[in-house]
């Protein structure tokens, strides 16, 4: 891949990493980061249950104010969401990505929204 700027052409490399390179970086991730991943993927599981509920006409069902839901909604969200984002720009092997983060965060969405 090249890249032009105004006098010069730099060439950026490309690293190729083999599977057993990618297993190697990814068992070396600490356990910690794994739970903090997964962490991430239930607040945000949570956050998708909890926003449907928010918006029901019938407030009487509820013990707490609507309001209240839509906030701890949109906060399970955005922390999960956050926290995603920087594990992804902090580890950079992709079997991390989409083994801790990706497969739990789409597929739960996938599933709501087909419904």
């Amino acid at each position: 891949m090249k890249l032009k700027t105004s006098s010069a052409t730099f060439e950026k490399p490309i690293r190729h990493q083999h599977l057993d390179e990618l297993y190697r970086e990814l068992d070396a991730i600490h356990w910690g980061w794994k739970l903090i991943a997964s962490c991430a993927n239930w607040m945000m599981l949570a956050g998708f249950v909890v926003l449907p509920s928010a918006f029901d006409d019938d407030e009487s069902k509820f013990r707490v104010d609507s309001k209240v839901l839509r906030a701890c909604a949109v906060a399970l969200l955005l922390t999960g969401y956050i926290t995603t984002g920087m594990l992804c720009y902090t580890f950079k092997n992709i079997l991390f990505q989409v083994e801790a983060i990706f497969l739990y965060t789409v597929s739960p969405k996938l599933r709501f929204m087909g419904h």
